[in-house]
């Protein structure tokens, strides 16, 4: 995954609102845009593309480093961003606008029946950044950024395009305990228990790693928890 922590024609669902319908909500930076030409590991093709844009965020002047998922073709688009102050941005927020472009993901990055879901997960928290806008171009998506930079989803702020998921809360503290190599070490556990994600009819399955065992967490199509199972067999 990169380092990065928008029409007017806009086509999503069916629908298309002229160029006058919406004014622009936020400015794009000159020179902060980056593009990559990847693959998922399905092999399809697909851009991957960094901005940064300045805006007011609830009458706050704010800068935010988004980086965009575009599939060339069907014309599904995923986006999401960091949000600085003005201070934090040209202090160290610019050094994290360049995507490192390489088709391999520490996140699985997944586009299944016409929806993009980024899995991303860091000891007992799970966030999904996941879309189902569609565009004719990469660049009408950033149109719709530009209209709609108040979408922006982050981690651990939220967002319209994000969804939580707190792996502890699920399976029990004692799922993720400290190991005992460690028992004595007073530096910070950190750990990726998210080990492989699959998409199984309408639900995506998701297999976490615990301390010392596995389990199954089962998400519906909205990305809500529907089924825990662990190798006992037994279900939540």
């Amino acid at each position: 995954m990169t380092k990065t922590r928008l029409p007017v024609a806009i086509a999503c669902a069916g629908l298309l609102l002229p160029i006058s319908a919406i004014a622009s909500q936020a400015d794009f930076v000159p020179g902060t845009k980056h593009t990559c030409y990847l693959h998922l590991a399905t092999g399809k093709p697909y851009v991957l593309q960094t901005r940064t844009f300045h805006w007011k965020k609830n009458e706050i002047e704010t800068y935010t480093t988004a980086v965009a998922f575009y599939a060339p073709g069907s014309g599904e688009f995923l986006w999401f961003g960091s949000d600085y102050t003005p201070d934090q941005y040209f202090r160290y927020g610019k050094t994290y606008s360049t995507p490192g472009c390489t088709d391999a993901h520490a996140n699985p990055l997944l586009l299944q029946d016409g929806e993009w879901a980024n899995f991303w997960a860091i000891n007992c928290s799970l966030w999904v950044f996941h879309s189902n806008l569609k565009f004719p171009s990469i660049g009408r998506g950033w149109w719709y950024v530009a209209e709609h930079p108040n979408e922006s989803s982050s981690t651990p702020f939220g967002g319209k395009w994000v969804e939580s998921i707190y792996l502890d809360k699920l399976l029990g503290s004692d799922f993720f305990h400290r190991p005992e190599r460690l028992r004595y070490d007073a530096r910070p556990y950190v750990f990726q228990p998210l080990i492989g994600v699959k998409k199984v009819g309408s639900n995506w399955d998701l297999q976490i790693q615990g301390t010392d065992e596995k389990a199954l967490v089962v998400l519906d199509k909205n990305f809500r928890v529907v089924k825990i199972a662990k190798p006992s067999g037994k279900r939540k």
